[in-house]
């Protein structure tokens, strides 16, 4: 459906000349009383005829209606009402013509051809169909515009074979028009004929676009000039014209862009495709609101897609998606964006784009992709970057982000998420948590864990229970969680729970099981508590075993002697000797100190 379009100025005398031709059809009606009349040597038009109303006096014009339409009764205020919307559409003010052709359809003229004329030009001006158009004033033998009618009503329906049958009468049409709509019409109809490929329509359409002042050298006329040149074959003037149009701001240089785009994907060049990428850079966010904003960013999508450019690319599909989301170019995005965001993600966790411009991007993209299936996991991919890179806070929010839009997909889209996926995003959630000191919020994550069939991913997430159970000095939890193949870790928490407890037999099998699974991992610290354990319950044997381990564990001379040390049997108590005793206590002395220094 065509849009028409607003030019403005006055039309030259020589599109008006041609009328004088023409044979005169009616005189001014009586009940028309207007101080200016109508213009000079003009004969009106049966119904409905825009010259009625000098194009310079459209105030003193309205200023007479509106008295008159003060002081009319009965038939004379739905006449004057009439005269009301003639004038201003003579002006193609369409939006308040149609305001007073409405109010008129109260009167006794509702059923008048007068009222059914302005009623049908107001809907063709708007670039609305007229479902009966074959009956409708506007189109009676007897006017010599009637092309010009039936010619809107095939570009309102997208009839190519009915407006090529009336397009030349419709050229002519123009010349019993007001100035004003003569001007908006012009370039429509020229672009009709280019459309039709109608060359020498399209030239005579072109020449007489060539004598309006106003319309010379705007964007409209060079888009319609490129549009020509391209069914010529001319394609270096083309490119020519659409550039001169390009340089404009309104609807005509965002469709000479979108020309501009095209002729440089049908030549596939790196040079054309950088030229109209610049362009539809240049010119992004000037028209807005309609087919062809959607347009042009469909364009600025598949052009930088070309060049390999996927965050551009991505950023254009993605105002398609939030602007125009029910679109057939939304839909047909859907189906592209795929490999765009795989590309874009995956070189952000390759480091190949910084981890600041990488996440502004994402910020950007997340409110247009949320919801496409696949991009759940390029959230959780930025989030797994970012805590890789030691971003503990960031990471959290956007493992928070992740499970957001896991229970959106499922409350929106209906998606069937499968448990495990989410139940893996929450432990990397306490994980997160956990490593920034916040344990209660960690065991959180992790009780929201409801079931997993995944035995690895159980035997995982229990491994983070218990070292989150072991911060906040839930003992009694961290024994009873159940790890099937533990880590080093997990023995290590298990085995100082327990010798706080002072299960000393416990808590040496669990060292032990350390020292055997793990002996790369076995710390000064967990030999110490073996030690001393093992001293506890009189295996002499294995605290003798792991005393003479701890050379290999410290380089403190100090520490070694004391796991030796503990090792020696006391000195007698009876009879009570001064020197024993005051040795006892050296001993116990050096003890402490060394222990304070060790850090144990």
């Amino acid at each position: 459906m065509a849009i028409l379009v607003l030019i403005g100025t006055s039309l030259p005398t020589g599109l008006h000349a041609q009328a004088a031709s023409v044979e005169p059809v009616t005189q001014n009606p009586a009940w028309l009383d207007l101080d200016d009349g109508a213009a000079d040597g003009i004969t009106l038009l049966p119904a409905m005829d825009l010259r009625r109303w000098p194009d310079n006096a459209f105030f003193e014009a309205m200023v007479s209606r509106v008295n008159a339409l003060s002081e009319a009764h009965a038939e004379e205020h739905g006449a004057v009402l009439l005269d009301l919307a003639e004038l201003y559409l003579s002006q193609m003010l369409t939006v308040e013509a149609e305001s007073f052709v409405r109010a008129a359809g109260e009167t006794a003229w509702a059923s008048s051809p007068r009222h059914a004329a302005l009623r049908d030009a107001v809907n063709l001006l708007q670039g609305q169909p007229v479902a009966a158009i074959a009956t409708s004033p506007l189109t009676d033998p007897i006017r010599p515009d009637r092309g010009l009618w039936l010619s809107l009503n095939g570009i309102a329906i997208g009839d190519g074979a009915k407006l090529d049958n009336h397009l030349q009468e419709g050229l002519v049409g123009l010349t019993f028009q007001s100035g004003p709509v003569a001007r908006a019409l012009l370039p429509l109809v020229a672009e009709a004929a280019i459309s039709l490929r109608n060359l020498p329509l399209s030239e005579t359409a072109l020449a007489l676009i060539g004598t309006v002042p106003d319309l010379v050298d705007t964007p409209s006329t060079f888009f319609l000039q490129g549009r020509h040149d391209e069914n010529l074959g001319n394609v270096k003037s083309a490119l020519e014209a659409y550039f001169e149009a390009s340089r404009g701001w309104d609807r005509y240089a965002a469709r000479a862009r979108i020309a501009l785009a095209d002729l440089a994907m049908r030549d596939g060049s790196s040079g054309a495709l950088l030229a109209a990428r610049d362009v539809l850079s240049a010119g992004a966010g000037s028209w807005r609101g309609d087919e062809i904003e959607i347009t042009v960013l469909e364009r600025q999508a598949q052009v930088n897609g070309l060049l390999g450019e996927s965050i551009t690319a991505l950023k254009a599909y993605g105002r398609i998606l939030t602007r125009f989301p029910n679109s057939p170019q939304a839909a047909a995005a859907k189906d592209v964006v795929g490999g765009h965001l795989d590309v874009v993600y995956r070189r952000g966790a390759a480091g190949e784009i910084a981890l600041a411009n990488w996440f502004e991007v994402h910020q950007f993209l997340l409110p247009a992709y949320r919801f496409l299936p696949r991009f759940v996991d390029y959230n959780e991919m930025l989030a797994d970057a970012v805590f890789k890179m030691g971003g503990t806070y960031l990471a959290i929010s956007e493992y928070q982000q992740t499970l957001s839009i896991y229970e959106a997909l499922d409350d929106v889209t209906g998606a069937k998420i499968e448990p495990a996926r989410v139940d893996a995003v929450r432990k990397k959630l306490a994980l997160a948590l956990a490593r920034a000191g916040l344990w209660g919020q960690a065991l959180d994550s992790l009780d929201e864990i409801t079931s997993t069939g995944d035995p690895v991913l159980r035997d995982g997430i229990n491994k983070l229970r218990v070292q989150v159970l072991s911060e906040l000095g839930d003992t009694d939890g961290l024994l009873r969680t159940f790890v099937a193949t533990p880590d080093a870790e997990s023995l290590r928490r298990w085995g100082q729970a327990l010798f706080v407890s002072q299960d000393w037999a416990n808590a040496m099998v669990q060292y032990q099981r350390l020292l055997s699974d793990y002996p790369d991992q076995f710390r000064l610290g967990d030999a110490s508590y073996l030690l001393i354990a093992a001293h506890r319950v009189g295996d002499e044997e294995t605290a003798r075993e792991v005393a003479q381990s701890f050379p290999q564990l410290t380089t403190s001379e100090g520490i070694a002697g004391l796991a030796n040390s503990l090792l020696e049997p006391p000195e007698p108590l009876l009879p009570l000797r001064q020197d024993a005793a005051s040795g006892r206590l050296e001993r116990v002395d050096e003890t402490i100190d060394l222990i304070e220094d060790s850090g144990l």
